[in-house]
């Protein structure tokens, strides 16, 4: 592994929640997970759903519950019954998450990680967080594990899942890697010599 990568990848370790929480550029301010039921209701009204307010205040939707909605919550608990608008509302749901700062939940690790395998993948960041994942707790398990534990936390897609099972590979492979190259760098003992009055001294350091 090149030196431009065991930096990359001891860095992207080392990072802390602050700094994973502007990545690419891209600021991230919106702490979700902290947000109370008047704060969700605020979001409604800024995308246009303000018909559905009374139910979500019914319901106590606050950030964490509003992360971890899924398509049949919002048709059944919330009423949505349209099709379109169930679609237009997921729309601006993923686009919340993934736009949302994860400092706040610990989950910046996690947000970082899925950015690095595509945009559309921090969406997932809460579904994870909220089974108590981390990157290193998943490359310890096998990718049939991995799958179920990932179709657990909602996350569906076939295709995503296949995704993330590679980027968890990768990973373990980097450290791997590393860790060979490490184990395989050559060992060198300096000597030096200084005169003295009856000969020459010999110095190991």
């Amino acid at each position: 592994m090149s030196i431009s990568k065991q930096f990359l990848l001891s860095r992207f370790l080392e990072m802390d929640q602050e700094e994973v929480a502007i990545l690419g550029g891209e600021e991230y301010f919106e702490r979700v997970p902290e947000w109370t039921v008047e704060d969700v209701v605020n979001w409604l009204k800024k995308i246009g759903f303000g018909d559905y307010i009374s139910v979500f205040e019914q319901c106590g939707v606050d950030g964490d519950i509003l992360l971890l909605l899924q398509d049949k919550d919002i048709k059944e608990d919330l009423e949505m019954k349209n099709g379109i608008l169930r679609k237009r509302f997921l729309r601006e749901l993923k686009n919340l998450r993934k736009s949302c700062d994860y400092s706040c939940c610990n989950g910046s690790e996690i947000a970082n990680f899925l950015s690095r395998i595509g945009a559309d993948f921090r969406e997932y960041t809460y579904n994870l967080v909220s089974k108590d994942m981390s990157v290193d707790f998943m490359k310890k398990l096998g990718v049939g594990d991995l799958q179920d534990m990932m179709k657990e936390a909602g996350i569906e897609n076939l295709v995503h899942q296949h995704k993330i099972v590679e980027a968890v590979n990768c990973v373990d492979e980097e450290f791997q890697s590393n860790d060979s190259l490490d184990s395989s760098e050559t060992a060198y003992d300096v000597c030096l010599t200084y005169p003295r009055s009856n000969g020459a001294e010999l110095a190991s350091l």
